[in-house]
């Protein structure tokens, strides 16, 4: 212990500790970027093919006959996108994925409270922008 304590007076010993400790701290958040680029670089892959395949499955051109764009009361504002061959709607998760799937906010349609709730709920798509809160 003695030995240690007097390497530590040493500045030389002190130094090389210090770059050591930083070394490691460096190393680690280095790391943290490195895991935190490669997972918001999945997400984004996730994002582009979900709206790719949303744009194939539901085209502009077929709104109003195979989907509709719906929406009530509550939640106040919150678009869905009613798959009319299946009967299930589908919570839009933000206005910039409802535009770059290329629909427009004219074309919701505003369906009773009622009429709303017989149709059954699926997941939210979510390609762009945030989720609603």
């Amino acid at each position: 212990m003695d030995a240690f304590c007097a390497c530590l007076s040493d500045s030389t010993c002190f130094n090389n500790y210090a770059v050591g400790i930083g070394a490691l701290l460096a190393g680690g958040a280095g790391l943290r970027i490195l895991l935190d680029w490669s997972s918001n670089k999945i997400e984004i892959n996730r994002r582009n093919k979900l709206r790719e395949e949303l744009r194939v499955r539901y085209p502009v051109s077929k709104h109003g006959q195979t989907f509709q764009l719906i929406e009530t009361d509550f939640p106040l504002g919150w678009v869905y996108l009613h798959d009319k061959k299946l009967n299930k709607k589908h919570h839009v998760a933000s206005m910039l994925t409802l535009i770059k799937l290329g629909y427009n906010r004219n074309q919701v349609k505003k369906l009773s409270q009622k009429d709303f709730d017989l149709i059954d709920e699926r997941e939210e798509f979510l390609t762009d922008g945030e989720r609603y809160s």
